[in-house]
């Protein structure tokens, strides 16, 4: 049974992300979670007249009316698969503060969400909270999911290595769910520069590929001109990918983005969805 966690602020985006995961799982028993947060600096979805309540009790009522409409939905969109279980949560709370406790307690296997929102910008590589997510969770992937795109199983799946540093069992662990349950074939890309792998990098390698014995595995090591986000975007669209992961370490590629600015003049991992691995452990 899997324990799902999908966050919504009502947005197409949002609903889009919910679909994909229920699509995504679709043979799976699971448990998901449509969590949606408010404080007082939410915005009211629409006038209210309520005379003697509260903004915070307006905002709450607002949240759960949206929530059963997202439930409806949902339901009627996956035809109530008898694997699936829906439960709506309804949080006064700041989400990022709050986010791994929900995580922890509810143990949750994968988080799902649009990696816009309604203020999305079509030249931004992720929207706000999505980098702070990314940030923030460090007990399970988040998948972002682009904006408004149809579900399409996953036959091949991109992990983009440098294998500068190796895997940890917890990272391992979900590379492999991920793989077992799509079934897809897994492309290892390794950008480089240099004429070929040092002996530390082929130690490494030669380790994760025994790891993955068990999957089909492509490997490709691929060098580079522009930047590596280029590099990325360019392999998928010409090896025609279908899911991406980036493993989360301390000082890799994923890492260095979110430092920076994220604005680029490519459309970078807007077009498939992509797996983000914590490997802090």
């Amino acid at each position: 049974m899997l324990n799902i966690l999908t966050l919504t602020d009502f947005s197409n985006d949002a609903y889009n992300a919910l679909f994909y995961a229920t699509q995504l799982f679709k043979a799976e028993k699971c448990n998901f979670y449509i969590l949606n947060t408010f404080n007082e600096h939410t915005a009211l979805k629409k006038a209210s007249n309520a005379k003697g309540k509260s903004l915070l009790k307006i905002l709450e009522d607002e949240s759960v009316e949206e929530l059963e409409h997202v439930y409806h939905r949902i339901m009627l969109d996956t035809d109530s698969n008898p694997l699936h279980t829906f439960t709506t949560l309804s949080k006064k709370c700041d989400l990022l503060d709050h986010l791994e406790n929900i995580i922890q307690k509810e143990k949750i296997d994968f988080v799902f969400m649009g990696n816009k929102g309604k203020t999305g910008a079509k030249d931004i590589f992720l929207g706000g909270n999505t980098i702070h997510a990314i940030k923030t969770i460090k007990k399970c992937p988040l998948i972002c999911i682009p904006k408004e795109i149809d579900f399409r199983q996953p036959e091949k799946v991109v992990l983009s290595a440098n294998y500068e540093e190796e895997y940890s069992p917890f990272a391992m662990n979900y590379i492999s769910k991920i793989m077992s349950l799509t079934k897809a074939s897994l492309h290892i890309l390794h950008l480089s520069n240099a004429k070929g792998l040092k002996e530390n990098q082929i130690s490494k390698k030669n380790a994760l590929s025994k790891s993955l014995q068990n999957f089909i595995v492509e490997e490709h090591l691929v060098p580079y001109k522009k930047t590596k986000a280029m590099a990325i975007n360019e392999f998928i669209e010409k090896e025609h990918m279908d899911m991406a992961i980036l493993v989360k370490h301390h000082h890799s590629f994923l890492q260095k983005i979110l430092r920076e600015p994220v604005i680029f003049d490519i459309s970078f991992y807007l077009n498939i969805p992509f797996v983000i691995i914590p490997d802090e452990d």
